[in-house]
């Protein structure tokens, strides 16, 4: 299984979170992005972070997916908070 999609995802203060089937929604101070997540996938918010999930008896390019999911999301939560550096 993926490192990389196994680590939460801290939603800073001034970030809000919308997660809502397939489609993750943040809205902060530098607008608003959206990201739909693969079929495989799944998001959670849990006390301030993001978790995502997946079946882990998922073939090798599935589990790949998984990590380019969650890095995806992260990189929402931070340009809506940081904006583009």
């Amino acid at each position: 299984m993926s490192r990389v999609g196994r680590a939460p995802i801290a939603v800073p203060a001034g970030v809000q979170v919308h997660i809502e089937l397939q489609e993750v929604r943040v809205k902060g101070p530098h607008g608003e992005m959206q990201e739909t997540l693969p079929p495989m996938v799944r998001a959670e918010l849990k006390e301030g972070k993001v978790v995502l999930s997946m079946d882990p008896q998922l073939l090798r390019k599935h589990k790949a997916l998984y990590g380019t999911a969650r890095a995806r999301v992260a990189n929402l939560v931070q340009g809506v908070h940081s904006g583009f550096t």
